[in-house]
């Protein structure tokens, strides 16, 4: 039998201890890693996995990041309603017809961009592109292009029409486009409703421009709440008579109706949704993306 002294004994318990620890430890890319872990306590097999370098940790969080920006990307151009199908609009794109939407910037009645204006783009239902294309063929032959001020218009924008009505304190843009109106009776006399024919998809406002970019004179500024903007308002001159009888002529020709109390204002006659206002982005890339989701997985 081997006496030690407790100090020797001491050395050498401690020695095996250190022995076994190096033969237990592993390389963090080791294979045999996730043997170990599955060995290991739960709450260690956690700790481990997260500073060792588990093979499936960190990778799948990441890919799983990916897949859900991927996801998050295809769903915003997912139809979810019969209101936000775009599929049988038209982006109109035609070198005789010129955009230029005024709610998608400030300069108009309420002095700011309208919710869902995004591109600058005209868009309309088929039928109603197809017959805005036919006038534009007949005014250049004239001369003329025509510069579209508002055609296809979200029910988002139409509520923000009703909340900018509402509010009182928000008359910035009165001298421009309501200096005799109160704005109090704005709702009373129509200028602003719940509901827009814009919103059906076959309506345009418009003007005539030259060749140059000109605007015709049509005696009154698109969007003016006035008596100025009705078609027979006795003031105008001579020439802006004459521009307002061509510009009509020339819309309901190609299957178009106007209203009394705006001569910019056109609807298709025939328009393919009558009684369904939608609201989609007025968004050139949701526009030309949007689908049925259920199918694009199938």
């Amino acid at each position: 039998m081997i006496n030690l002294s407790p100090n020797r004994l001491i050395l050498i318990l401690s020695a095996v201890i250190t022995s076994l620890d190096a033969s237990a430890a592993v390389p963090e890319d080791s294979d045999s890693l996730s043997g170990l872990i599955e060995k290991a306590p739960s709450a260690a097999r956690e700790n481990r996995s997260a500073s060792a370098g588990d093979p499936h940790s960190s990778k799948d969080i990441k890919a799983g990041s990916d897949t859900d920006r991927d996801s998050s990307q295809q769903s915003k151009y997912c139809i979810l309603s019969t209101e936000t199908d775009p599929r049988g609009f038209e982006i109109v794109n035609d070198g005789n017809i010129v955009t230029e939407l005024r709610y998608l910037g400030s300069y108009n009645f309420t002095g700011e961009p309208l919710r869902g204006y995004v591109s600058n783009v005209t868009v309309l239902t088929i039928p109603a592109a197809q017959a805005l294309k036919q006038a534009a063929r007949r005014v250049t032959a004239d001369g003329y292009r025509i510069k579209i001020y508002d055609a296809y218009r979200p029910q988002s924008a139409v509520d923000s029409f009703v909340e900018w009505a509402k509010d009182k304190n928000r008359t910035e843009m009165k001298n421009d486009f309501y200096p005799d109106i109160r704005k109090d009776d704005i709702f009373r006399l129509g200028y602003v409703a719940k509901r827009s024919g814009h919103s059906r998809g076959s309506t345009v406002d418009l003007t005539l421009i030259t060749m140059d970019g000109k605007e015709a004179d049509m005696g009154g500024t698109f969007d003016y709440f006035g008596k100025v903007s009705h078609f027979e308002h006795k003031g105008l001159s001579k020439e802006a008579a004459k521009n307002r009888r061509y510009l009509r002529r020339i819309m309901t020709e190609a299957g178009f109706k106007p209203i009394s109390n705006e001569w910019w204002h056109f609807t298709l006659k025939n328009e393919p949704y009558p009684k369904t206002f939608f609201n989609f982005p007025l968004d050139e890339e949701y526009i030309r993306k949007a689908r049925i989701c259920d199918q694009t997985r199938n």
